[in-house]
Formats: structure tokens, sequence, C-alpha cells
């Protein structure tokens, strides 16, 4: 009687550990690169202006962090990341608000910011130490530009929070102290005439040299990320912001597991 009331006390011990998320958290640097082109305007014809020639190509390093939570097949994971680029440069085409025009062949102040936080939940169906899982999520885009004119001194600038959902995909496995994975996600949505694109892929390898393999152990992390953003919509004024934008790096960080 005594044995089995005390393996089941142990059993009831151990409920928690073997129930309770494995959680990753992991703090990394990206070195972001931009490319595409944005257009500012309040009438249906517009000129984009590349980010070359707003000054805007210079490789930024961009904090973020990103928590994962495994819970038997579901896996969560949360992130932020924030990145500014500035520079000055010369209008290849038109900037026009409304209220106040920016011409072909003036000399630009530009900045950029970009903010994406995302939330995605997948689902794995491999057994074993092998990750293949199907999910959704959403991303919101905090996006932010502002543009003057060095001549006129005319400002034009944006500020725009867009939710968008997202389709997602993610694959791990891991071989001895090494993991190899990432995720894949993506969607595309036209509502109340505003239109956006996203796609985010991140890839990464992670060498655990610190504890276990899995839970109670420090990881460096190394991998690429690329987003790509073509969004269509209109301002908070008379304008229409169009951007078709790319941002692509690699990043290291770190990661500790419990």
């Amino acid at each position: 009687m005594e044995f089995k009331t005390t393996l089941g006390l142990l059993a009831i011990a151990l409920l928690p550990s073997c129930f309770a998320p494995a959680i990753d958290g992991t703090a990394r640097y990206t070195q972001l690169s931009p490319d595409g082109t944005l257009a500012i305007s309040d009438a249906a014809i517009f000129t984009s202006n590349s980010l070359s020639e707003l000054g805007l190509d210079d490789k930024e390093g961009v904090p973020g962090a990103q928590v994962d939570f495994q819970w038997l097949g579901p896996h969560i994971s949360v992130s932020t990341q924030s990145g500014s680029w500035s520079g000055t440069g010369v209008m290849s085409g038109e900037f026009s608000d409304g209220t106040n025009t920016i011409p072909i062949g003036a000399n630009v102040d530009s900045e950029l910011d970009l903010g994406i936080h995302s939330a995605i939940i997948t689902w794995d169906f491999l057994p074993g130490d092998a990750e293949l899982g199907l999910g959704f999520g959403v991303d919101l885009l905090d996006m932010e530009g502002s543009f003057t004119d060095q001549g006129t001194l005319q400002v034009i600038d944006f500020d725009e929070s867009l939710p968008i959902p997202m389709l997602a995909i993610r694959a791990n496995v891991h071989v001895g102290s090494i993991e190899l994975g990432g995720h894949l996600a993506g969607f595309e949505i036209d509502y109340d005439g505003d239109e956006a694109q996203f796609i985010d892929l991140d890839v990464m390898g992670r060498y655990h040299f610190i504890g276990g393999d899995t839970r109670a152990s420090g990881s460096l992390v190394l991998g690429f990320r690329s987003i790509t953003l073509d969004v269509d919509y209109e301002g908070d004024g008379a304008e229409r912001v169009i951007a078709d934008l790319d941002f692509t790096g690699p990043y290291i960080g770190g990661q500790l597991s419990f």
C-alpha cells in the first residue's frame, strides 16, 4: 500500500515537468539591408522613389527578441524587431500629401522606421526530435516615414500600423547538439481599399554548448531573415502610400532554453 502511495505521489510530482512547456528565449542582432521603392501621392497617378535614391539603402543593425513555447503538439513563437534608417537623397519622383509637395530633383532628408511584431502557432505532426508543423499567426507592422525638403523645409510623413494575418510552416531537425530549422509565413489581404502582401522567411542553425540538448541549456544562434512587404493604403490624410520593400540580412544571437 505504501509503495503504491509513493508511486502515485511520484507520478503527480512529475506531471508538471512532463506537461510544462519547453521555453526558448532568444536575443539576436540582425544586419538588415533595405531595398525597394516608395511612393506618396494624393492622386491616382503616382511616381516612386527607390530607397537608394532617398538615401535609405544602408545596412543597419537591428536588435530583436523571440520567445518560443513548445507543449506537446503546439509550438508558439512571439517575436519583436524594430529598425530605423536615415539618410539624404535626391527625389526622382514627386511626393505629395495634398497639402505639401516635394518635387522631382529636390534634396531630401529621409527617415524610415519599421517594426515587426509577430505571433505564430504551429502544430507538429512528426514524431521524435524532427519537427514539421503547419499553423497560422498575425504580424503587426509599424511603418513610419518622414521626408523633409532641404530647400523649402516642407515635410511629408506617414505613420501606420497594419495587422496582417498569416499562414505558416515550420521545420526543425536535431543532430546531436546542432539544430537546423526555420519558418516561412505570409499572407495577402485586400480590405476596405487597403492592400498588403507580407512574406517572412527565417532560417537558422543553433549549437547547444551549455547544458542538455533541449532544456536548461544555452545556445549560439546564427541565421538569415528575409522580409518582403508590399502595401498600398490610404493614410490618415489625403495621401496614398505605396511601398514595395525588401529587408534581408544575417543575424547572430544567444538562446536560453528551459
